[in-house]
């Protein structure tokens, strides 16, 4: 994009014009740099705000992200852990009620 002339470069037209086929969605990428938000102290601070009138602060984007890196991160692997678990004592529980080779009785 020039911003002198206010034109956009041809390759631009090949990307954007419609009558070359489908749409082109816009893409929107924003970019936070708020060093150290993923802290104890600020989603500490987030799980105080349990009133309704609190709940527009999860409707900011940096909290959206903040949230977002702290599940993928962390959290989905603790929960990914638990579900492993969880399979494992199911599959025990259900190959011992039918083989019963599990418990060694007197």
């Amino acid at each position: 994009y020039n911003t002198k002339s206010f034109k956009e470069p041809a390759w631009h037209r090949q990307i954007t014009d419609p009558s070359l086929g489908p749409p082109i969605r816009s893409v929107q990428i924003k970019i936070c740099a708020v060093p150290n938000i993923v802290s104890r102290e600020f989603c500490a601070a987030l799980r105080l705000a349990t009133k309704d009138e609190n709940f527009f602060i999860f409707a900011n984007p940096v909290v959206k992200c903040l949230l977002e890196v702290a599940w993928w991160n962390g959290a989905m692997k603790v929960d990914l852990v638990q579900l492993m678990l969880s399979i494992w004592a199911l599959t025990l529980l259900i190959i011992d009620t039918y083989c019963g080779i599990l418990v060694v009785s007197n």
